[in-house]
Formats: C-alpha cells, structure tokens, sequence
C-alpha cells in the first residue's frame, strides 16, 4: 500500500508504466483501478499458493536449500521478467523502479543507481554493511483526509492490533502480546492509527524510523511488564488517552502526509535521470519522464 499510495499520486505528474503480480480472479477489481491510475499498466498473472496448504508446507521445505527467503522465492518467476524486459524493449523509459527490494547481497545493491529506504536505520545499514552511498530515506506517509477521527465514542477496555496475519512479523508481535503482557506491522499502520487520532502503545523497534516523541505523540516500552502498565494506563484515564491521541494526529498531519514523500521520491529520480543525461534547464520537471514501476 505504501508503493501504490506514492505512485498514484507521483502518476499525476509523470508518465507511470507499471508491472505487478496479480490473481486474474480475486485481484479483478484492482486490476481495473491499476489501469485507471496509471498510464499503462500489465498484470502478470499469478496466483499465490495459500498459506498453511499442503502446497505451502510443501515449498517451504523445498525452499529450505534456496539462498532467497520464501516471501522473496515464491515471487522469483521467468514469466515477470520477460514481461518487464520485453516491455523495456519495446518502451523507452528514464527511470525503472523496482519496488521491494530486500538487502541481500552488495553487488545487487550496487547495480542500483539510487536505493530507496523507508528509514534511516535501514538507510545506515546499507551504507554500513554494503559500503553504499547512493541510498536515501523516504519519510512514511499518510493519507490524513482517509485517516481522521470517527467522532465516535471509544469502547471501554477495547484494544486493537492493527496488521496482515500474513506477515510473520505481526504473527510474532500478536504471540508476544498475549502471552507476555495481555497474560493473562508494518510500521505505516502506527501513524495511519496515530491519524485516526488514537493513542497508540509500541516497542521501540516496532516504531522504528518514526520520529515521534515518546510519552507524547506516542508511547513506548521495550519490556513486557512496562508495556501491561502504559496499556492499562490508558485504558483507564480518557483525559490522557485523548491528550496523546490529539498530539498524535497532529504530528502525523503536519509531516507525514503522502505528498511529502512523493516529492522526495520525484526529486531523487530527477536526480538519476539528471546524472545519466545532460538537461537543457533545471525548470524540466518530471512531468516530461517516463517512469516503468
């Protein structure tokens, strides 16, 4: 969602071609909606082996002698690449953006022109790990007119964990949770809460690479048991409770809407494309690019 969000808009100002995965079936509707917002877009057509399936169980095993992660394997297919190369041949296009890249080896980074993070941590390991100076940080946003405020009364004693059951990780942290503190995500979902005006409770790595201020904007707890106090705090003091939810939505209103990160992401692929190719003014926008995602 984080990728869709940016290039739908950057789209508004720059020829967008794009490539993705998609299920001709379930993922109809979006198919559609892709085709609406981009100038081009091509479907490969695919369909994703369903979790906890005997086929699932079946390509983890296998995939236990591939140097790729599963979540990285199961996308590796013949049929994606030679869509997107015969669409670079016959398409001529400033940029490629390849979207989702994981840090596995340097040579791969440095194929790259520029490498994108979506923080500052991610950001120094590259550059510490892989020796890469290309690499920039684009900041987290959100769509604050979708996420606000309901206006409708709080439930008492209702919490939410806000995350896809198909990412390990929130499979993890829901585990941790209930056993460590209830007792007895990915990180954009913690300022879209924060928009939505609600007090949200983390682990410091859990808001890793978001710049907000803790016990004000946000609370933080790396241990079990602070983690149980912070929650049942709020949970009993509304005032407190509306305080940070309040200070929350405005931070997230005043520098982490979409449209910041788009600008950043479109002054880093003017950046590239300046660098491969003279141009005749500056005031060339990327309005005039073309851009293969």
């Amino acid at each position: 969602m984080r990728s869709l969000n940016i290039f739908s808009r950057l789209a508004k100002r720059t020829s967008i071609h794009a490539v993705s995965f998609a299920d001709p079936v379930a993922d109809a509707a979006s198919i559609r909606e892709m085709q609406r917002l981009f100038e081009t877009y091509t479907p490969v057509f695919w369909r994703e082996t369903k979790k906890y399936s005997p086929r699932f169980y079946k390509e983890i095993i296998a995939n236990q002698f591939n140097r790729l992660p599963y979540f990285l394997a199961k996308c590796r297919h013949p049929h994606f690449r030679s869509t997107v190369e015969d669409l670079l041949a016959k398409e001529h296009f400033d940029i490629l953006f390849s979207d989702f890249l994981q840090p596995l080896e340097a040579r791969v980074f440095r194929s790259f022109d520029h490498i994108l993070t979506v923080s500052e941590e991610d950001q120094q390991t590259i550059r510490y790990e892989f020796g890469i100076d290309h690499v920039s940080t684009i900041p987290t946003g959100v769509d604050t007119d979708f996420f606000c405020p309901s206006g409708n009364d709080s439930q008492p004693g209702r919490l939410a964990f806000v995350g896809s059951m198909d990412w390990d990780p929130n499979e993890d942290g829901v585990v941790w949770f209930l056993e460590s503190i209830f007792g007895g995500g990915t990180r954009i979902k913690i300022p879209e809460a924060m928009a939505m005006g609600k007090a949200v409770v983390s682990t410091p790595i859990g808001a890793e690479g978001l710049h907000f201020h803790n016990n004000h904007e946000i609370c933080l707890a790396e241990h079990p048991e602070d983690f149980a106090r912070i929650v049942i705090t709020l949970l009993s003091q509304h005032g407190l409770r509306d305080a940070i939810g309040t200070a929350a939505r405005a931070a997230v209103a005043s520098k982490h809407k979409w449209e910041a990160a788009v600008d950043q992401i479109e002054e880093c692929l003017n950046d590239v494309i300046g660098k491969e190719k003279p141009r005749a003014s500056r005031d060339l926008e990327l309005q005039t690019q073309r851009v293969c995602v």
